[in-house]
This record gives structure tokens, sequence and C-alpha cells, in this order.
């Protein structure tokens, strides 16, 4: 017997298969060791110019650049 055929002849089976590995998945995952599972933040920076009145070529080439430009040279800031 095939199984796509059994599988349709047995669908109430099928489902039943399914819902079972879907449960074991989700009792591994919360079982799941911190070790196995860390927590990663990568640090960032986040600066938000604006200057009213002004157009965006304008703030970008004078206050956004110059911005950039210092914390660019901090360690570990790319």
């Amino acid at each position: 017997m095939k199984l796509p055929g059994s599988s349709v002849k047995h669908p109430v089976t099928t489902f039943m298969v399914f819902l079972a590995l879907f449960i074991l998945g989700i009792i591994s995952l919360t079982r799941l060791g911190l070790e196995l599972f860390p927590d990663i933040s990568f640090p960032s920076v986040v600066v938000f110019t604006a200057y009213p009145g002004v157009g965006p070529e304008e703030v970008e080439s004078g206050i956004t650049k110059p911005i950039e430009e210092a914390v660019s040279t901090l360690n570990g800031v790319e």
C-alpha cells in the first residue's frame, strides 16, 4: 500500500500522527536548554536627526554625515 493512498483512506490516523509530532515538537522546544538556545542581542545605536524647514540633502550632508563620522571612530561600531 502506498503512503499517499493510505493517508487519503485514513485521514483521521494521518491527522493524529501529525498532531502527535507537533505536540512532541512543542514539548521538546520548551525543554530545550538555555545553552542550546542562547539570548543573542546585537549592540546598536540609533541617531535621529531633524532640522525643520531644511531639505533632506542638507540634513544629511550638514548633520547626519558629521555624526556618522564621529560615531564610526568608536571601537566595535560598524
